[in-house]
């Protein structure tokens, strides 16, 4: 066995470890955890009977809510279909998940630090500093953030391919376009501030870049995750701009957030909730200590390398704390709505520098070891869980999968939220007499028998698509309470989700493109071998 291969046999024995306390304990209730368990279910249940995952029943009664249409769906997703195709309990399709999640961090994180600092060792302990950095175990345990845990794979798996950009352009094009399609389907609004961060690098390179073959594969690259992720983007773009929904709504998303930012301190004061059940925002002692010699040894160490990360890092930093004035900014770039969250890629940052310091002389393996035995302990310390509360399917609250502002429903219904919670489910008409043939979210086949205006029983999407028995498509307007109404006369009707016309469009694009780049690794691959 190589020593590659050791060291990553090693991060599944650490990562297996560091997720012990999620194994061996019932499952409990993070902050998040109603939100996302609500849509997984949900999600699950669409699947397995053919329909429409973007539009989900048991939320909102059987009303359907439409969360994928705005939400990144790569984590619910994973959950999903790994509970639906092996069969598997849902609450433990998470706990798999989220090791697994776990386990890719560390190993992108060792292969970016090998390729930085020339060294196994040193990259060994950057993962194991990565997978056990208190705030990354919070997002596991306490903050059960799933789509956030997404982004500890892809922004080393993005930095990864930006320091192939001048080496080896085809590893760059499959690492960054794989890891900006992944960040992108996973967290949308981190991946803004992380787009932001990055333009450091291409400045101080700009020489380099500005050469036709640079610019063909960084253009190449840009299309590509474009195209991928375009379905995403046209929900979203035609939510904001053609439907008006809660979560574009100006302050729901992005009021004032300063205050949610951190003490500078935060980052180092081990004893503020250690042991607790709130969210963690130090660093673990042993990793203080290594990036305090790393810093103090800088010169020796000789970082110039890292300049970028540097860079990077100390931006990410001190936009986390508050010696950021974020009440300044749009509301756009407030819908981070808590400046911790890029403790994500102070985390990289840390993970990449502190190790360092083993390159001033030759660790013995004794040593070496001790520091990750130190490593793990100091991270299992930290996997405390957010409540005793332990989750029971059987009384479980749907509503949770509207999340904490509610914010995917129609603004309509936001503000009329009595009249959703006392509307039953049947069809409200002015006169005349409906009858529901099936009612199986998103779908709905009633027959009507009269002539009038008739509110149904589903949220107003883009998308929808109501026709009567001969075919005929039928004009749907939103309600005054965000429900579907339209006029009808006495016939059969069905209801369906279809997506819009442009999401049809750029869903069959991307299928396309994911094929072409899957087939292009592939032929890397045989052509390599």
């Amino acid at each position: 066995m190589n020593k590659t291969y050791k060291n990553i046999l090693i991060i599944i024995v650490c990562s297996f470890l560091l997720m012990l306390a999620m194994f061996i304990n019932p499952s409990y209730s993070g902050h998040d955890t109603g939100f996302h368990l609500a849509n997984v279910i949900s999600i699950k249940e669409q699947i397995e009977a053919g329909n429409s995952i973007y539009i989900l029943p048991n939320i909102v009664k059987t009303f359907g809510y439409g969360t994928l249409i705005f939400y990144p769906a790569l984590s619910h997703l994973s959950v999903a279909y790994l509970s639906s195709i092996f069969n598997l309990d849902i609450l433990f399709s998470f706990k798999i998940i989220n090791w697994l999640v776990l386990l890719l961090s560390g190993i992108v994180m060792f292969f970016l630090s090998k390729k930085m600092s020339k060294s196994s060792k040193i990259a060994l302990i950057s993962a194991i500093i990565y997978m056990a950095f208190p705030y990354h175990l919070s997002d596991i345990y306490i903050r059960d953030a799933l789509a956030e845990s997404f982004m500890f794979i892809f922004i080393p798996l993005i930095l990864l391919g930006l320091s192939y950009l001048f080496e080896d352009k085809k590893k760059f094009y499959f690492l960054f376009t794989l890891g900006y399609v992944g960040g992108m389907l996973s967290h949308f609004t981190l991946m803004i501030y992380f787009t932001l961060f990055i333009i450091p690098f291409f400045i101080t390179n700009y020489k380099k870049i500005f050469k036709k073959d640079i610019l063909f594969i960084l253009v190449g690259s840009a299309i590509t995750i474009l195209l991928i992720v375009m379905p995403s983007l046209v929900n979203m773009l035609e939510g904001k701009f053609i439907g008006d929904y809660a979560v574009f709504m100006p302050g729901h998303m992005a009021g004032y957030i300063w205050w949610a930012a951190r003490n500078p301190l935060d980052y180092i004061n081990i004893f503020k909730n250690f042991n607790t059940n709130d969210i963690k925002y130090y660093m673990d002692l042993v990793t203080i200590i290594l990036l305090f010699i790393t810093i103090k040894n800088y010169k020796k160490i000789g970082l110039d390398k890292y300049k970028f990360v540097i860079i990077f890092g100390l931006i990410s930093l001190t936009l986390s704390t508050y010696l950021f004035p974020w009440d300044i900014l749009p509301g756009t770039l407030r819908m981070i709505q808590f400046p911790w969250r890029l403790e994500v890629f102070v985390s990289v940052v840390v993970s990449l520098i502190a190790p360092l310091c083993l390159s001033l002389r030759d660790i013995k393996k004794l040593t070496y070891f001790l520091i990750i035995f130190l490593l793990l302990v100091c991270g299992y310390l930290n996997t405390n869980f957010a409540s005793n509360n332990e989750v029971n399917l059987d009384e479980f609250n749907f509503a949770s999968g509207m999340g904490w502002q509610k914010e995917y429903l129609p603004v309509n219904t936001l503000r009329n939220q009595d009249y959703l919670n006392d509307r039953s489910c049947d069809i409200i008409s002015l006169s005349g007499e409906a009858e529901i043939i099936e009612d199986n979210t998103p779908i709905l086949t009633f027959s009507f028998d009269g002539d009038s205006l008739v509110e149904l029983p589903r949220l107003y999407y883009l998308g929808y698509k109501l026709v009567d028995e001969n075919g005929v498509e039928i004009n749907i307007e939103e309600s005054e309470y965000g429900f579907i109404e339209a006029n009808i006369t006495t016939g059969t009707y069905y209801l369906t989700y279809d997506g819009t016309k442009a999401f049809n469009i750029s869903k069959k694009l991307s299928i396309i493109v994911i094929l072409l780049f899957g087939l292009l690794w592939l032929k890397g691959i045989l052509w390599k071998n």
